[in-house]
């Protein structure tokens, strides 16, 4: 029997922020799909990543070793399969630049194990590092 959908969404993140492939491999299905907006494809993103493989693939692109990189769950709320998560990334870049990156995800999970993720993000910071002290 399959467990609270949520906890599977929480073990999600808890593997983002290292990189961790062997236990996004575990948490994601074989045929996972990750959906994001239009706006990434400027970075070189496509709209549709499919499979697990790809998936993992992409998480570590994103992730450099040595970064600083966390997530803080604000909101996880499921209804049946489908979990939201209002979350926010906190990333220091390489130039030691500190952001904090607002994001919403509606994740779908079959059994134990993420078979689709739709993500919104603060589109403004996809098309480049903005330090948080500066004026908005």
């Amino acid at each position: 029997m399959a467990g609270d959908p949520k906890d599977s969404v929480r073990r999600l993140f808890a593997a983002l922020p290292a990189g961790d492939a062997d236990v996004l491999a575990r948490v994601l299905t074989d045929d996972v799909q990750w959906r994001f907006p239009g706006s990434v494809t400027r970075r070189g993103v496509p709209r549709v990543v499919t499979g697990r493989a790809a998936a993992v693939a992409l998480v570590a692109q994103s992730w450099r070793p040595g970064e600083i990189s966390s997530w803080t769950l604000h909101r996880v709320i499921a209804e049946g399969d489908v979990v939201a998560v209002d979350a926010t990334r906190t990333k220091r870049w390489d130039d030691g630049t500190v952001l904090e990156i607002a994001y919403a995800f509606f994740v779908r999970v079959v059994g134990d194990a993420v078979a689709e993720i739709v993500e919104h993000l603060d589109t403004a910071l996809v098309l480049g590092p903005v330090p948080l002290d500066e004026p908005s």
